[in-house]
């Protein structure tokens, strides 16, 4: 059976960190028969073009920092254009694969429509817009969870044209779970705490910062892993509510070192406004940590309230209510993140490899 050539467009790619990046550096290893070639955004300690395990990875700088947000916006997307059309040229794919949530897509849609190559739309959260994914040529959507569904077809694409892929833990995460644990205050140990995910105004870190004020001081410990817009706004609040003792910002990692992080830890808070997984918190409920969420997204049917984890509300004040629960009931807690451990049933891989596959070949 002959070869597929594909090109794959996505806002980050590793060594970015994060959930897309994960999941799309794990599906290029695992899709059969193909010849991938991935175009991304820029990455300060990546060469523009790369070969890594026999995926070409071009990366663009499509979002300039000069001109305004509106110039450059439209320079990053012309920009990224000309950098697909390059590629497509070169290797004249069969088939483009597109994260849908960007307004970068905009390429890839026009590309298609332009050279007439089927494009599949990979939608991940409800980011999506309506005048992007309807053009490109001999389209097809992939959706994450009912709610995309009902976006999509509101947008008037046919139910026969969307394939459900769920939100997936790779299969490494197993190798990181435990049994939930029971911090020794008496020993001076720490309850430690972690958030991990982009550092974006609706991922609402600023408000889990807020929070460790309304919270006994020198018991907890707040590990931030993830980079984005954010990051400066947060560490000058940080340091003006005097808790650079308390929060540790990590950056970006490896997604087996942040595993490792979620398993070391007590207690996974994802305070987000809005939200379709969130993936992290899948992980945290597999490997065996307890969790705070907001009832967004996916969460709700992940987690059922003072049964397998703690709902909350977005704002500081019910955040560090949910932490003060958590960190004066560690018993219960645990409880908690066992039946989680229990209730956690994972989408298989698998399944979601033979889905893309099947539309790629």
């Amino acid at each position: 059976m002959s070869v597929k050539r594909v090109l794959l467009f996505t806002p980050k790619y590793p060594p970015y960190q994060g959930g897309a990046p994960t999941y799309y550096s794990n599906l290029v290893q695992e899709l059969e028969r193909t010849e991938i070639t991935v175009v991304t955004q820029a990455h300060p300690n990546k060469p523009l073009r790369e070969n890594k395990e026999g995926t070409s990875i071009y990366r663009t700088v499509y979002r300039p920092h000069w001109g305004g947000k509106m110039m450059g916006t439209l320079v990053g997307v012309f920009s990224l254009f000309l950098t697909i059309i390059a590629v497509y040229c070169i290797n004249k794919q069969d088939t483009i694969i597109a994260h849908a949530s960007s307004i970068s897509t905009f390429a890839a849609s026009v590309t298609s429509e332009v050279t007439r190559t089927p494009i599949i739309y990979d939608c991940r959260d409800l980011s999506i817009r309506e005048c992007l994914v309807k053009i490109g040529y001999d389209r097809e959507y992939i959706s994450c969870s009912p709610s995309v569904d009902q976006m999509l077809i509101s947008f008037g694409v046919k139910d026969e044209n969307i394939k459900r892929v769920e939100i997936v833990n790779p299969e490494y995460t197993s190798r990181f779970e435990r049994e939930p644990h029971i911090t020794n205050n008496e020993s001076g140990e720490y309850y430690r705490c972690i958030y991990v995910g982009a550092l974006e105004p609706h991922k609402n870190v600023h408000s889990l910062v807020k929070a460790l004020q309304l919270v006994p001081s020198g018991e907890i410990k707040l590990d931030i892993v993830g980079n984005g817009s954010e990051r400066e706004r947060l560490q000058d609040l940080v340091e003006r509510r005097d808790l650079t003792d308390t929060v540790d910002f990590h950056g970006e990692l490896d997604h087996r070192t942040v595993l490792k992080m979620i398993r070391d830890s007590n207690l996974l808070i994802h305070p987000s406004k809005r939200e379709t997984g969130p993936r992290t918190v899948q992980e945290a409920q597999q490997i065996g940590t307890p969790v705070i969420a907001t009832p967004v997204g996916k969460t709700p049917e992940l987690i059922s309230h003072m049964k397998n984890g703690l709902l909350t509300r977005d704002d500081p004040e019910n955040i560090a209510e949910n932490i003060n629960y958590a960190l004066n009931n560690q018993r219960e807690m645990r409880e908690m993140a066992i039946e989680g451990q229990k209730s956690f049933s994972p989408a298989e891989w698998d399944k979601t490899v033979k889905t893309i596959n099947k539309l790629v070949n």
